[in-house]
C-alpha cells in the first residue's frame, strides 16, 4: 500500500553547552537533533546580576503567551532538519555581569520548535511571514519545549 501523505516524526533534540558564566563572556550552545525540529526559538531569563544577553547570529521575537515570564526570545526563520542523518548545530548566548558570577547566576533557556506560516496564509495586511509557536490561545505546537538551565 502506498502512502498519500509521509509524515515526519518530531525530532529528539540534545542540548549541552561550552563555557561557564564569567563576567563577560560567550556561552556556545549545541542542539543535536535527531529527526526533525523546525525553527528553534530561545526563551531565556536570567539573573540580576547578569546583563546584555543576546544571540548575535539570530534575530530578537516576540514571546510567546506561555513564556511571557522569560526575558527575551531569539530566533530566525531556520529550519533545523534531519536531511542525511543528525545535525548538530550551536549558537552563541553572549552577555555581560554586574558582579563576577557566583553560584547563584544562571541562564535559564526555554527551547521551542516553531514554525513558519507562509505570508501567502497570512491575513495579516503586512504580508509578512510569522513564525509560529503555539495557538492564539497559547498552547504549544510542534515538539515539547525543552528547559535547558546553565548555572556556575
Amino acid at each position: 500500500m502506498t502512502s498519500i501523505l509521509d509524515l515526519i516524526p518530531i525530532g529528539k533534540v540534545v542540548v549541552s553547552h561550552e563555557g561557564y558564566l564569567q563576567e563577560k563572556g560567550i556561552i556556545n550552545l549545541t542542539l543535536k537533533n535527531e529527526g526533525e525540529f523546525r525553527i528553534p526559538t530561545f526563551c531565556i531569563s536570567w539573573s540580576a546580576n547578569l546583563k546584555n544577553i543576546d544571540m548575535p547570529e539570530l534575530n530578537q521575537v516576540n514571546k510567546p503567551k506561555r513564556l511571557e515570564y522569560t526575558d527575551k526570545c531569539f530566533s530566525k526563520f531556520d529550519s533545523f532538519l534531519r536531511e542525511n542523518g543528525n545535525i548538530n548545530r550551536t549558537y552563541q548566548i553572549s552577555y555581560d555581569s554586574i558582579f563576577p558570577p557566583t553560584e547563584l547566576d544562571y541562564l535559564k533557556i526555554y527551547i521551542i520548535d516553531g514554525d513558519v506560516i507562509p505570508s501567502r496564509h497570512n491575513l495579516n495586511a503586512e504580508y509578512k511571514d510569522i513564525l509560529a509557536t503555539e495557538t492564539d490561545s497559547g498552547e504549544d505546537l510542534g515538539a515539547e519545549d525543552i528547559l535547558y538551565e546553565i548555572q556556575n
